[in-house]
């Protein structure tokens, strides 16, 4: 026997908008925040190491440019899939009110 798996539709929804929420914050922040924080090329300094680390700098800003967009990019992926998990809730429930003449948890 399986057991049956539930969800509110509702809740899914309430995470959904809070992925997305954290996916815009997320962007917003490394836009407007810590990008900045990128020391200026004449910041190190005029040795022959320095040509070396400003392009390690480089570097990581580039990689932590791409963590960033990934992770928000998962986190809108995970926000559609519950979405889509909330609608396919919704019609089972809709489609069960059909069937019985109440929904999922409606009193009796």
């Amino acid at each position: 026997m399986t057991e049956e798996i539930r969800a509110e539709p509702d809740a899914l929804i309430r995470l959904a908008d809070a992925a997305l929420t954290a996916a815009d914050e997320l962007g917003n922040d490394y836009r407007h925040s810590v990008r900045d924080l990128m020391p200026p090329s004449g910041a190190f300094g005029n040795t022959a190491a320095s040509g070396p680390l400003a392009g390690v700098a480089d570097r990581l800003q580039s990689d932590a440019r791409l963590a960033v967009y990934v992770h928000a990019q998962i986190l809108e992926a995970d926000a559609d899939k519950l979405l889509q998990a909330a609608f396919a809730y919704a019609a089972a429930d809709r489609m069960a009110a059909e069937g019985m003449g109440g929904a999922r948890g409606a009193q009796l």
